[in-house]
């Protein structure tokens, strides 16, 4: 078994990027959960992914993009709009962030020596129980697209450990084009 860190070195070399992160995410927080004192870096600055996203009719390739790292944040591209911050959460999963209009928006993301996968987990009805567990502050917004709020980041790993022993399905995976060099 390979430990933390001999894991994190083996990501920085090897693993896909993810993508446009919190366009599908529904857990937010009106203040940061990750501050970038705090943050993370698994990921290889320049590397190169090619982004599938789960379809109707199952994955489909989008494009490939390229993750670029300015101190402890990355960006997809040279788009300053996609600057988001990585924390560890539990095993090889990560929780990323993203800063947007109203707030901090969350997703979990499996990073893998072969790949990266993005959950993009919505807030549906099962939020509920998350709720009376004082896991979660809330559900607000229309039926048909509910938000979480989140009050804190050890909350936040508790409901997306339980997501994904529950059996959630991911809605993006990044493969690898190129190892960059290290």
């Amino acid at each position: 078994m390979v430990g933390m860190g001999g894991f994190r070195r083996l990501a920085r070399r090897s693993v896909p990027l993810l993508a446009a992160l919190f366009l599908s995410g529904c857990y937010f927080s009106v203040e940061p959960l990750i501050r970038s004192t705090e943050a993370d870096l698994p990921l290889a600055n320049g590397a190169r992914y090619m982004h599938l996203h789960q379809g109707d009719g199952g994955w489909v390739p989008l494009a490939a993009t390229e993750v670029h790292q300015e101190g402890q944040f990355y960006y997809l591209g040279e788009d300053e709009n996609t600057q988001f911050l990585l924390k560890h959460g539990f095993g090889p999963y990560y929780i990323a962030t993203q800063r947007g209009p109203k707030g901090y928006a969350y997703d979990l993301v499996k990073i893998e020596p072969d790949k990266i996968t993005v959950y993009g987990f919505t807030c549906e009805e099962k939020a509920r129980g998350f709720i009376q567990a004082g896991l979660l502050r809330s559900i607000i917004g229309p039926p048909d697209h509910p938000v979480c709020l989140v009050g804190s980041f050890d909350d936040l790993v508790k409901v997306f450990r339980k997501l994904v022993a529950q059996g959630a399905e991911p809605g993006d995976i990044y493969y690898p084009l190129d190892a960059p060099e290290h």
